[in-house]
């Protein structure tokens, strides 16, 4: 079986079992190790894969279910936890803190479902508050595939591993701004959109009178890029219209990427 193949089978494993793994040892057995197994690493081979690694960290015992070595450096580190705890809410102070002591460049934190991928790229060694990558491996898509691929012991390249998290940091945060000006519109952004069309708005009180114009835009211009996504998808190529979306919205041809795209638009 291929990769993609090889997670697919994995994801069926962990729907027919997921009522039947309640602690996190099941949950490292039934699920973790299956996915490392998927990532070409023998999990037989404690030169390879170690578990249950002690660090000293400060002046304390912490410890991290499995240590990844790659060219026999300590490269990944996992912390797993039961298949029903909340990854959103964890904390990742002890992964964190063994992240730095082993000198590792890859901190993940799973449940055996979700995967979430840390590394340091805002400080060295200093592991990040937020992700680099989170996925479901019960609800995975080709790009996400591909992403993880890049961590297999195949493919594995530290380099562009790490170049991937920086640009999926920077996308992240592009993102996160442009919903925040979407919600309320700064006037840094009305200005520039002002002088593409009326030169003349230049003055606060105009350029606050045509934020409105700015925001309504904003959404009309997604709108109209979902509706271009669908036409091309729905069968028959039907005409776009003011409620083509909301007619096509329970359509299975609709990716989740885009009717989360279209309800941040309507709802926030």
């Amino acid at each position: 079986m291929d990769f993609l193949d090889q997670l697919q089978t994995l994801t069926k494993h962990i729907k027919k079992h997921h009522c039947n793994v309640v602690t996190e040892e099941a949950t490292r057995n039934a699920f973790v190790l299956p996915f490392l197994q998927i990532l070409g690493f023998n999990i037989f081979d404690p030169t390879e894969v170690l578990p249950g690694f002690t660090v000293h960290t400060g002046g304390k015992n912490d410890r991290v279910d499995y240590v990844i070595f790659i060219d026999k450096k300590p490269t990944m580190l996992f912390e797993c936890k039961s298949c029903d705890f909340d990854l959103d809410n964890a904390d990742v102070g002890q992964l964190s803190r063994c992240f730095r002591s082993t000198l590792a460049t890859i901190g993940v934190l799973t449940n055996g479902e979700k995967y979430s991928f840390y590394s340091a790229l805002e400080k060295q060694q200093i592991m990040d508050d937020q992700p680099f990558m989170k996925f479901d491996l019960c609800d995975i898509d080709t790009p996400t595939v591909s992403e993880i691929k890049k961590l297999s012991k195949r493919y594995f390249s530290l380099d562009q591993v790490l170049a991937a998290a920086r640009m999926s940091k920077c996308i992240q945060a592009i993102k996160t701004a442009l919903l925040a000006e979407y919600s309320s519109p700064s006037l840094e952004f009305v200005r520039f959109f002002a002088q593409q069309a009326d030169p003349k708005i230049t003055t606060v009180q105009s350029l606050e009178q045509f934020a409105p114009t700015v925001k309504d835009s904003f959404q009309q211009f997604v709108e109209d890029r979902i509706n271009d996504r669908l036409a091309e998808r729905v069968e028959g190529k039907q005409k776009r219209s003011k409620g083509t979306f909301i007619e096509h919205l329970h359509n299975p041809m609709i990716t989740d990427e885009e009717f989360e795209g279209f309800f941040v638009v309507k709802v926030t």
